[in-house]
Formats: structure tokens, sequence, C-alpha cells
């Protein structure tokens, strides 16, 4: 369940972030995959990344295959059951993930688009490559693309906010120069966090309705 938050001063409580306004920051709903075209390498249990507590979503990246393997599907979260106000104005998006590799000599990489929809066609990106986050190392990292004013080039209206198709879509990637004949990627959990303010009047009363299936 998501929970809500408040006021001027930025802080986590449960599930929710907000630098200022209201804020929700959910994961779960519904995951499913899809490709882009090219050699992909297959998601195992997908349904894992709507919750951390049920363990990784898992691709493997074979960079020695033939044909090479660097990349996977998309992997993509949506139904989230938000529900923030119909007189809210959202200010900011951030698309967030926790996920590792398992080859420190690999570079890998993961993209993150926010969708509206069920492939490719659908995305969203932020028009500067900064959709896409280096790995450091192979322990769990927290990656984010977007911010909490980043409306990713359009005006959002509560509506499309609460759709049912309004989502987050990853793709990790390696470049292939690895010692290793695998990168074993992981994401445990994918999120998504939506800032908004409501009007003046509304602002002591509805705390309650910020609602979304959280993890």
């Amino acid at each position: 369940m998501g929970l809500e938050l408040g006021g001027e001063i930025g802080q986590r409580v449960g599930q929710v972030v907000a630098a200022s306004g209201f804020g929700v920051e959910v994961a779960g709903g519904v995951a499913s995959v899809y490709t882009d075209g090219g050699t992909e390498a297959a998601w195992t249990n997908p349904s894992f990344a709507t919750d951390e507590a049920s363990g990784n979503s898992n691709a493997t990246l074979d960079a020695d295959a033939a044909p090479p393997v660097l990349k996977s599907e998309w992997l993509r979260i949506n139904s989230l059951g938000i529900e923030i106000p119909a007189t809210a104005t959202v200010r900011g998006i951030e698309l967030q993930a926790r996920c590792k590799h398992t080859d420190a000599t690999e570079t890998a990489r993961i993209e993150m688009r926010l969708t509206t929809g069920t492939d490719k066609s659908d995305h969203l990106n932020l028009g500067t490559g900064s959709e896409t986050v280096t790995l450091s190392g192979t322990p769990f990292q927290e990656v984010s693309v977007g911010s909490s004013t980043e409306l990713w080039g359009r005006a959002w209206t509560p509506g499309q906010i609460n759709s049912l198709a309004f989502g987050l879509a990853a793709q990790m990637r390696i470049d292939g120069a690895g010692v290793s004949a695998t990168d074993v990627n992981r994401i445990a959990v994918l999120r998504v966090a939506v800032t908004y303010t409501l009007p003046t009047a509304q602002q002591g009363g509805n705390r309650s309705r910020d609602r979304g299936r959280g993890r």
C-alpha cells in the first residue's frame, strides 16, 4: 500500500517520497516482457520485479554466444494502482530500480523508460540519453531516471497517471568486453515515484487519497 506525504520538507516515509507538495512511490502491479528486435535474453521470474521480497528477475547476457546476447528483453510493470486526486497538478515523475550484474569486468547498463502502452512504440524518453544508467561494480544498486520536477516532455493529467497503462519499462545491456562469457543481470524491484501539488484549499484534507499498491 502506498503512503502519502505533504509539506515542504522532503523525507521518506514508508514508500513515499516528496520534495515538496505530495508524492507517492509505488511498486507492484503487473509485470510483462516484450522485445524490440535482435537477439535478447529472456527474463526469468519477471513478476519478481513487482515485489522486492519475492526475489530477483534474472536475464543472462552472453557476449560469447553466436550471435552475442548483449541486451535483455524489456521488462515492464504497469497497473500500479495509483490514485492521485483529480485536482492534482503533476510536477514530476521518477523511475527507480534496484538492480545488479555479476561480472565485475563487464560494463553493464540499465535503460529505463516511462511507458503508456504495451510495446516500445509507447516509450517516452528524456531526449538526452540520460535514460541509461551505468552500473558501478557488482553489488545491488539503487538507480533512478527522471526527478520530482521532470515531466518527460508533456503535461500530465491525474487520469493519465492513474491509468492502468501507465508504468515503467527497463532493459539491461552489456558492452561485451568483459572477461567471463556470461553476465547475469538481476532486477530486484522496479518503482515509479510521482510528485504532485494540490490547490491550497485541499492540502490539509487529501493526504489519505494517495494510494498505490506497494511492495
